[in-house]
């Protein structure tokens, strides 16, 4: 497959603020020290600051960095024209930590770190002695899945990293100076406590990234997850499944994180229309996804576990002890287990359209 081609043209910088909005960089730079001077073009300047109005008195002019006198300890640059270098348009940068919007800043904000960090030397950090993946489709019950991983503690912390703003970054990475092999590695090598380290990946995103990067971050991606396993997370049930996502699409409540929220979620399902042609569509395109994904898997180089919602849902404590167990290479023990969140979303509305859907499908018993 010939190299990911990348969409530079609409490049703007309210676009690029649009679609990383999750990253926060325009209250990442309103609470940089005030030691630090920050140098934006006009264009950012403008986007920033309808943002972020607190901006409004600290961003410089661009073209005043070339040859100025600095009392400043560090600058940030924000330019989306400087090809991702840390310096002032035909200049040397000055003697003092510089940092680009679209360069380093922007991954470490994407990597989750502090923008200042020394990401040369966390790149000599050992990286993790096991990596791991969830692997699932959407509405798999991957969330209360993580949260139950995230709550012992034992094979570190399982976080989706893999997100639509990331997605865009990959997209636009030679303007933006993102790598998303970097990018990984560097999630990796500053968050696997206890030398593991596991993201969970949906499908969707992980076929869009496939897409965008090149081949040889293709080939460096392959490199870097070489043993890596894999905890393939899947719903049997297929009509529950789409349910689910149908209900989600519907009413834009994706988890319920606390008890207290059950009461306004129930409300909102109670407006939503049976829609059996969507309900369709949605079932047709998970059983032939999941179908791709096991044929993917079954080629994976590394261990693959394969766990069912049902299972989970039915013995949690067995389920988890497994998967803990698969990751370490031990032998699956007791584990306690810590659920504080992410509670079951399944109700009378759930089993009702199931219900009449499965009659639809002539899967009624």
């Amino acid at each position: 497959m010939a190299d990911a081609e990348t969409n530079t043209d609409l490049l703007t910088a309210r676009f690029l603020l649009r679609h990383i909005k999750p990253l926060k960089l325009p209250e990442r730079l309103a609470n940089e020290p005030p030691d630090t001077a920050i140098f934006a073009d006009q264009d950012m300047r403008e986007a920033l600051i309808e943002r972020e109005d607190s901006l409004a008195g600290r961003l410089l002019p661009l073209d005043s960095l070339a040859g100025s006198e600095f009392d400043a300890k560090r600058i940030v640059v924000c330019a989306l024209d400087n090809g991702g270098a840390p310096s002032a348009p035909g200049d040397e940068p000055p003697d003092m930590p510089v940092r680009s919007l679209t360069g380093d800043y922007l991954l470490s904000a994407a990597a989750g770190l502090d923008p200042w960090t020394d990401l040369e030397a966390l790149e000599q950090e050992p990286m993790p002695a096991s990596l791991y993946g969830v692997i699932c489709l959407p509405r798999s019950g991957s969330t209360y899945f993580c949260h139950l991983l995230q709550g012992l503690e034992m094979i570190g912390r399982p976080t989706e990293h893999l997100r639509p703003h990331i997605l865009f970054l990959v997209e636009h990475g030679p303007s933006l100076g993102f790598d998303p092999v970097r990018w990984i590695e560097l999630i990796a090598r500053a968050g696997g406590p206890g030398g593991f380290f596991g993201s969970k990946v949906i499908t969707d995103f992980a076929v869009a990234l496939w897409a965008l990067m090149t081949d040889s971050q293709r080939a460096d991606m392959m490199t870097l997850l070489t043993g890596a396993k894999l905890i393939h997370l899947e719903r049997a049930d297929k009509v529950a499944q789409s349910v689910s996502q149908f209900i989600a699409d519907e009413t834009r409540i994706w988890h319920v994180r606390n008890k207290g929220d059950e009461e306004a979620y129930r409300a909102a399902k109670e407006a939503v229309a049976y829609d059996g042609e969507r309900l369709r569509s949605l079932h047709t395109r998970f059983t032939g996804e999941e179908r791709q994904l096991a044929e993917l898997l079954q080629a994976w180089p590394g261990p693959v576990h394969h766990l069912t919602y049902e299972t989970l849902a039915g013995d949690p404590q067995k389920a988890v002890s497994e998967a803990v167990g698969f990751v370490r290479n031990e032998e699956a023990r007791p584990v306690d287990l810590k659920h504080e969140k992410y509670f079951p979303m399944s109700d009378r509305v759930n089993q009702t359209f199931a219900e009449r859907f499965r009659s639809e499908l002539g899967e009624a018993d």
